[in-house]
């Protein structure tokens, strides 16, 4: 359950980030570094569950976003 609420911050955090990049807060550099952490971690089935899970608490863009890149991981992995 710690796991799954942790993991839950760290998304909520990148939708934070999702849109802070949108929006020009944050450099392109750091948001695709950011991504590429989290494209890498999202390949373990585990994390996909709790993204599952989670979905409906975020924004329907946010919620696209990481779908599609769940599914590019999946196919480069």
């Amino acid at each position: 359950a710690r796991l799954s609420a942790l993991v839950t911050m760290q998304i909520s955090t990148l939708q934070q980030n999702f849109y802070f990049q949108k929006d020009g807060v944050i450099k392109d550099e750091v948001w695709k570094a950011q991504i590429r952490g989290f494209a890498s971690l999202f390949r373990r089935a585990w994390l996909q569950r709790i993204w599952s899970d989670a979905r409906f608490a975020y924004s329907d863009k946010f919620g696209d976003f990481m779908d599609n890149m769940i599914r590019e991981g999946e196919a480069a992995g």
